[in-house]
């Protein structure tokens, strides 16, 4: 992962931007290039993403929902149309409902605890020394053995 790597190479201190983030809710007929979700799990999704990110995250600066509004509804035929949160007229869709009353709500979130932080900087010495030992068990198993 970008976060394994940073942390490697002593970028942990810098933070990672989301640009776009979003469920799609395409209706029939439309193909569903995107996935495609109905408008409360998009609701829900969208709250569930924004919990996870202040919970387990901390090192993510910016979390854009992908998209607020289209200025028209000429797009319509566009499965990308059908990410956003508003319509045209400014009419709030059930995802735009539910991340404001979260992001309104002063909800704590209950953060990871520090030494998880400290545990993924030590993940990949111990998951490539594990990965060595395996290996040699493995040959020393497979070898020939002398018949005495």
């Amino acid at each position: 992962l970008i976060r394994d790597m940073m942390v490697r190479n002593g970028d942990a201190a810098k933070p990672i931007w989301i640009s776009e983030m979003g469920w799609n809710v395409a209706p029939d007929g439309i193909a569903p290039l995107y996935g495609q979700a109905t408008e409360e799990q998009q609701a829900r999704y969208g709250v569930e993403a924004y919990r996870r990110v202040q919970a387990e995250w901390p090192w993510l600066g910016v979390v854009n929902y992908w998209f607020l509004k289209r200025p028209a509804d000429f797009e319509k035929d566009q499965a990308w149309y059908y990410f956003r949160l508003l319509e045209p007229d400014f009419t709030p869709l059930p995802a735009f409902e539910a991340i404001a009353t979260y992001a309104n709500s002063g909800a704590q979130v209950e953060k990871v605890p520090d030494w998880v932080w400290g545990w993924e900087e030590k993940r990949p010495f111990f998951f490539l020394t594990s990965s060595a030992i395996l290996f040699f068990a493995a040959l020393r198993f497979l070898a020939p053995k002398d018949d005495v």
